[in-house]
């Protein structure tokens, strides 16, 4: 009796210990996501396919992120024209992530990757408003829209420039005060 009761407690040990490897060497890629596996911090395997998928338990982790197109709204900011007025500008960045491995190996979280995004626009705001006459800012539509794909270009070769694997869509100045 007692030798069919540790047997029992044995082999329900060992599907516990089963069923634990299982769902550690299991995940799920779902749409709209890139996952990373990474085995010691190091990629191994990118899956931008939704399914469910392996890795090796307890030595490999999983890592996700966006597939779609993000938008970094910058913080307002005070900048100088070139005839010395003060303007405070409110921009905003449409931009996804175009090289997983890129992305993973430079700037590994979505957070660090919108403080490179906003320093690059910050930069190019500032570099363009200031060379710009006040009138000219607030005027035309035109010259704006110019000032936008300035700017946006500018970002762009910014962040190809720094291999991070993102992609910029759109730079836009929401409002200037």
């Amino acid at each position: 009796m007692k030798k069919k009761g540790a047997k029992l407690i044995l082999l329900a040990i060992v599907l516990v210990a089963a069923v634990i490897v299982l769902l550690n060497s299991l995940f799920i890629v779902n749409e709209g996501e890139f996952k990373i596996v990474l085995r010691f911090g190091e990629a191994v395997t990118i899956h931008t396919e939704p399914g469910l998928k392996m890795k090796t338990p307890f030595v490999e982790t999983s890592v996700s992120l966006p597939k779609y197109q993000m938008i970094y709204d910058s913080m307002a900011t005070p900048i100088l024209t070139l005839d010395q007025k003060p303007i405070i500008v409110d921009n905003y960045t449409v931009w996804r992530i175009s090289d997983v491995q890129r992305f993973w190996q430079t700037l590994q979280t979505v957070n660090s990757a919108e403080q490179r995004l906003d320093a690059a626009v910050y930069n190019a705001v500032r570099r363009r408003l200031s060379a710009t006459e006040y009138g000219d800012i607030i005027s035309a539509e035109t010259a704006r829209g110019n000032l936008n794909e300035e700017i946006q270009n500018e970002v762009t070769q910014a962040m190809e420039g720094g291999n991070t694997g993102i992609q910029i869509i759109d730079v836009r100045i929401k409002r200037t005060d």
